[in-house]
């Protein structure tokens, strides 16, 4: 079996998580971004709670607006879905999801509307327009 190195990093400017999954971190704008890189990691229930924690740890200072790049990412499983969509409606005021593959948004879409989330959420296929709408979700609140 593999085993994999998590690491957290926090420093005043920046709070950063790197594991098998993604890696995050808090950017000096207030966007928490997650980087999904492997898509055939299984989802374990430690990395569930130390994601959890990262969450908490970004949620100190208020409400988070999260960046997810998801092209590099797998589908959670059932289980996984359902353990995020209560962290993240404690936690995040808004949510930008990139993702080029039509499973994906497709997914995504079926999820959010069986389990409407309390935040705002919208789906994007490049980075800098996910980035400049969280950015007018910052500046509005």
């Amino acid at each position: 079996m593999e085993t994999y190195k998590t690491e957290t990093h926090s420093t005043k400017a920046n709070l950063t998580l790197e594991t098998k999954l993604a890696t995050m971190w808090l950017d000096e704008d207030g966007i928490l971004y997650a980087e999904s890189k492997n898509p055939n990691a299984p989802r374990t229930p430690e990395e569930i709670a130390e994601t959890k924690t990262f969450l908490e740890s970004a949620a100190k200072e208020g409400k988070i607006y999260m960046l997810v790049n998801a092209v590099n990412g797998g589908l959670p499983d059932k289980r996984s879905r359902s353990i995020s969509a209560e962290n993240l409606n404690k936690h995040l005021a808004a949510l930008a999801i990139i993702s080029k593959s039509k499973t994906t948004n497709m997914m995504a879409k079926i999820f959010l509307t069986a389990f409407p989330p309390s935040y705002r959420v919208k789906l994007f296929s490049e980075k800098d327009k996910a980035q400049i709408w969280l950015k007018e979700q910052i500046t509005s609140r």
